[in-house]
């Protein structure tokens, strides 16, 4: 692929997953969408603010595998600019 081609879609499985976790966690607690995006994202750049939580034992199940695989989303992501890097140089 190409460079602009990984940083696209590495841009695009960040969103997909913040909505999707974002959607499922306001499905779950009955919170606003708002709020389910919100904690995605605090959730997946690993911030945890603690102001919005999972109340209920199936948001903090879903919690709980959302934290692993957000922050494997994440570590992708930030890793992306260095594998476009690293490719450009060995060309």
């Amino acid at each position: 692929l190409h460079d602009r081609q990984l940083i696209f879609l590495g841009v695009l499985k960040f969103i997909v997953t913040i909505g999707l976790g974002g959607a499922i966690f306001c499905w779950i607690e009955g919170s606003t969408f708002v709020d389910g995006i919100y904690w995605a994202t605090i959730t997946a750049i690993t911030v945890g603010y603690g102001d919005v939580v999972a109340k209920s034992d199936g948001g903090m199940v879903f919690s709980c595998f959302f934290m692993l695989f957000g922050a494997t989303i994440m570590a992708n992501v930030i890793g992306l600019p260095t594998e476009v890097f690293m490719g450009r140089m060995n060309r």
